[in-house]
């Protein structure tokens, strides 16, 4: 017999109050006169799954730096590629027993959380491990890094803190409970708790989500609280049956293009491709489009695949059965920039 219990709902609410100030409740749609408008991605190249150097297994995050170079997190390793799609080096801080979980750029350096090793690394430019130091418990989850900070989650008691580059100088910053779904049958028993995801505004800010429900939190590194949350009516997607929850998590992630979020929903259109809701950095909901990206008559859905955009150029890791590749394309003009 199955059991399904829901967490965190009770902490949510105890921290309601310092948790956030202000909830912007957004209309279930924006007021741009074209939004729901199909807005197709150009295909540029792909980086299949092997090479004569390289070859991918299970990439689970992916970025562009500023010159472009593709940084790709995949399992023990982290693989360059140029601009052009062109293979570079990869960058190991041991053997095969490693497993990077997250990373961020810092620069021309690569801060890695190793979750076997239970360990930051931070990798120079020519792939020598500069500097390591261990991070304290098991549950605890390396997000990002700014100002010469890295941020960490700890998703057992729910406190997001800072350490040094140097991990040292521990800051607390707020708490932030998230949902968790545990189903058991007999004996076993499996617990699914909501990721963070996030990203960076250009004040510093950072608008992130830990919840199952569509729910934005924007954070005050500075002052260490939620200062402002939005949300909108949302029509939830139907999870795999297999899955403990019912629902998919609302919000796949986030992308900071120019001065405007963009909140990458569950929601996906086989013709359409995937809903992409548009706000401005003060929460307000101005827009949404679908973004399609297609190389046959089906759009392939980028929703949760991991995905990054610099300017007008989006890079995302692609699945198809047991195959899996690095796509790159151009984002037309009709995507909203502002």
């Amino acid at each position: 017999m199955k059991r399904l219990w829901l967490f965190g709902i009770l902490p949510f609410f105890l921290w309601a109050g310092p948790y956030s100030q202000e909830i912007i409740e957004n209309p279930e749609r924006p007021p741009a006169p074209n939004a729901g408008r199909i807005v197709s991605a150009q295909p540029l190249w792909n980086i299949e799954g092997t090479g004569n150097d390289y070859y991918l297994t299970n990439p689970s995050r992916i970025r562009m730096s500023q010159d472009g170079s593709i940084f790709v997190l995949d399992t023990n390793k982290i693989l360059r590629f140029n601009r052009e799609g062109r293979f570079m080096r990869d960058y190991k801080t041991g053997g095969a027993e490693s497993f990077f979980i997250s990373f961020d750029l810092a620069g021309d350096r690569l801060i890695v959380f190793d979750r076997r090793e239970r360990k930051i690394h931070q990798i120079g430019p020519e792939g020598q491990v500069e500097q390591s130091f261990a991070v304290e418990g098991f549950y605890t989850d390396f997000l990002f890094q700014a100002d010469n900070r890295l941020f960490f989650l700890d998703q057992a008691g729910g406190a997001l803190y800072s350490l040094s580059l140097e991990g040292k100088d521990r800051r607390d910053i707020a708490k932030l409970p998230s949902n968790q779904l545990s189903e058991s049958e007999g004996p076993a028993m499996r617990v699914v708790t909501a990721a963070v995801r996030s990203v960076l505004s250009p004040d510093g800010k950072v608008w992130l989500s830990n919840q199952f429900e569509y729910l934005v939190h924007r954070l005050d590194l500075q002052k260490g609280r939620v200062d402002k949350s939005f949300r909108r009516p949302y029509k939830r997607v139907a999870a795999n049956p297999s899955a403990p929850q019912r629902f998919k998590i609302d919000i796949a992630g986030f992308v900071r293009r120019d001065d405007c979020l963009w909140v990458i929903t569950s929601t996906y259109d086989p013709e359409k491709g995937d809903l992409i809701d548009v706000y401005d950095f003060e929460g307000r909901y101005i827009d949404n489009f679908f973004l399609r990206f297609s190389d046959s008559n089906v759009a392939a859905s980028i929703g949760f695949a991991p995905k990054d955009i610099v300017g007008d150029e989006m890079v995302f890791v692609q699945r198809k059965g047991t195959d899996v590749a690095i796509r790159k394309c151009a984002l037309k003009p009709e995507a909203p920039a502002r």
